[in-house]
C-alpha cells in the first residue's frame, strides 16, 4: 500500500480549497477530476484514509456554509503567517 500525506483538512474543505486555487490560477489544469484523481492517490484526512474523486467531486461543486467559512480561517492563518 501506498503512503498517503495527512491533511488536516476534511475532505469538502480540501475540495474547496483546490476550487479557489483553480479559480485563481494558482493551479492551471483544464481537467478537474485529474486533480480530484491525485489527491485521492496521495492524500488521507483524519477521517479517512481513503478519498473518493467522486466524493471530491460533488463537494467541489456543492460547498457548505461551514467548509467556506473553515477555510477562510485558515487561509487568514496562512497569511498572517506570512508576515513573519
Amino acid at each position: 500500500t501506498k503512503d498517503k500525506i495527512l491533511m488536516n483538512l476534511s475532505v469538502a474543505q480540501i475540495s474547496y480549497f483546490i476550487n479557489i486555487l483553480l479559480q485563481a490560477n494558482i493551479i492551471k489544469h483544464s481537467n478537474q477530476r485529474d486533480i480530484f484523481r491525485m489527491i485521492s492517490e496521495n492524500f488521507k484526512t483524519n477521517g479517512t484514509d481513503t478519498i473518493s474523486v467522486d466524493s471530491l467531486s460533488a463537494k467541489f461543486y456543492n460547498v457548505e456554509d461551514t467548509t467556506k467559512k473553515a477555510i477562510r480561517e485558515k487561509i487568514i492563518e496562512l497569511m498572517n503567517l506570512s508576515k513573519k
